[in-house]
C-alpha cells in the first residue's frame, strides 16, 4: 500500500493510477477522491499544498481527460465539487 499525504491507496487503485500515467499531484487528488468520494477546489488545494488556481487547473485537466466528473448547477455554484466516474467507484 502506498500513502500519499495520509491517504492510503490499495494495490488495485495504485496499479490503476500508475497505468493511467498520472503525475504525483494528480495521484494525490485521485487518492483523496478514492477515500472521500468528493473534492472541492479548496480541498484539492489543501491536499496538494498549492494555490486554488493551480488546484482548479489540475481538476480541469482531470475533467477533460475523463478521470473525474464535475457536479454543480453552474460555474458559480458555491457547492460544486468533483467525484470519480462511476466506473472507478
Amino acid at each position: 500500500m502506498k500513502i500519499y499525504y495520509l491517504y492510503e491507496i490499495d494495490e488495485e487503485l495504485g496499479l490503476a493510477i500508475n497505468e493511467e500515467g498520472f503525475n504525483e499531484i494528480e495521484q494525490m487528488i485521485i487518492a483523496h477522491l478514492y477515500n472521500n468520494k468528493t473534492i472541492t477546489v479548496k480541498r484539492a488545494s489543501e491536499v496538494i499544498r498549492r494555490s486554488d488556481t493551480y488546484a482548479r487547473k489540475i481538476l480541469k485537466k482531470l475533467l477533460k481527460d475523463g478521470s473525474v466528473k464535475w457536479r454543480g448547477m453552474s460555474v458559480h455554484d458555491p457547492t460544486q465539487f468533483y467525484t470519480l466516474p462511476q466506473i472507478i467507484e
